[in-house]
């Protein structure tokens, strides 16, 4: 077996124990943060968590869950990023300080780091044309289990609120709208 995938404390750590190190006595899992996501983690580097064990088998066990956990964290930081950045530019906006070319770069920058949705929402949500509904809806559903007629009938709602609500702001610039294809 492969001892050298980890050190902590001048003792080798097997290779299949992935995200684990010893401190002391006690096992921890240790992450790297996306440095698309640091900053709105507060600049980390890594996330650190024990796992309140002493045994390297139950450390393997726990991690699994640990990791998804953190995974939730990172994704979580991810769309607030997306959130912080769309109402930065909607105050910009608000306050005549928009800048088109800046904004494409922006979502440009967006797209890459966290994918062609997230970017769709940050256009929408720096114009106001985005609500938690559009994020929150497919969850709902799925918790809510409703027949499939009633849940048709929600969702004709739901699609009329939001057809409603976008009505409400003033329509995406020219340049944006070439940018993501919007019709």
């Amino acid at each position: 077996m492969d001892m050298s995938h980890i050190q902590d404390a001048g003792e080798a750590v097997p290779a299949d124990s992935q995200w684990l190190i010893k401190r002391g006595l006690t096992w921890y899992i240790r992450v790297i943060v996306p440095p698309s996501v640091r900053e709105a983690l507060g600049g980390k580097q890594h996330i650190l968590r024990s796992l309140k064990t002493r045994d390297l088998t139950q450390a393997r066990k726990l991690r699994i869950k640990a990791k998804a956990a953190i995974d939730d964290e990172i994704e979580a930081a991810r769309g607030n990023s997306v959130k912080a950045s769309a109402d930065h530019w909607s105050k910009r906006r608000a306050d005549d300080r928009f800048n088109g070319s800046e904004f494409i770069d922006t979502t440009q920058t967006i797209a890459r780091r966290h994918g062609e949705e997230a970017a769709a929402e940050f256009s929408a949500r720096s114009f106001g044309l985005h609500t938690d509904l559009d994020t929150r809806e497919s969850e709902w559903f799925a918790d809510a289990k409703f027949e499939a007629k009633t849940e048709a009938l929600y969702k004709f709602t739901l699609t009329l609120l939001k057809a409603h609500l976008k009505r409400q702001v003033p329509p995406l610039p020219e340049c944006v709208q070439r940018q993501h294809r919007i019709r």
